[in-house]
């Protein structure tokens, strides 16, 4: 009889694992639908932002001009310093080995896209050598911002300006 009503109860290891095995997909559930997405697309878009504001004072300082290039269909952008041979990337300040390219079909910001990139007469912003004026791929001043727009799935977009007179960039 005590092997009989042992088989209908649960052990506390049985009661354990289940909850054990919930607890694992309450955490799944809770970043899957929670506003850690669109925590990561800030971050996304602080990055590019960040860029941005060091190209440009690259700019300035270095004396010579220097560029973003955005890569909408491959999801990426590049920082570049234009000279007599033509451009040449330029070095991430972090590691001061690798080429400053950020892509968002892999790595950190996996899962983002630009939705739209628009300056003037398409996809490269380039800054004045000396004084940081933003300038469109054929070095003429910009007569309207620039926009970057950045795009999560599961967090929606958020569009980047940048002002065609100082080049402040800022988000909306």
């Amino acid at each position: 009889m005590t092997a009989h009503k042992r088989s209908q109860r649960f052990s506390i290891i049985e009661f354990l694992s289940v909850l054990v095995v919930l607890a694992v997909l309450a955490v799944a559930a809770a970043l899957i639908f929670s506003p850690f997405r669109h925590i990561q697309l800030e971050s996304a878009v602080d990055k590019v932002m960040s860029d941005l504001r060091y190209c440009q004072e690259l700019a300035i300082c270095r004396n010579i001009p220097c560029g973003v290039v955005f890569e909408p269909a491959r999801s990426r952008y590049t920082l570049y310093q234009y000279g007599g041979a033509g451009r040449s990337m330029i070095k991430d300040p972090l590691t001061r080995r690798g080429k400053l390219r950020i892509d968002f079909a892999s790595g950190v910001y996996k899962g983002f896209t630009f939705a739209g990139v628009n300056v003037q007469k398409g996809t490269e912003l380039k800054f004045a050598a000396g004084t940081g004026v933003p300038l469109d791929a054929a070095g003429a001043a910009l007569t309207r911002p620039a926009t970057v727009v950045i795009r999560s799935s599961a967090a929606g977009c958020i569009v980047i300006y940048v002002d065609p007179e100082t080049g402040r960039v800022w988000r909306s």
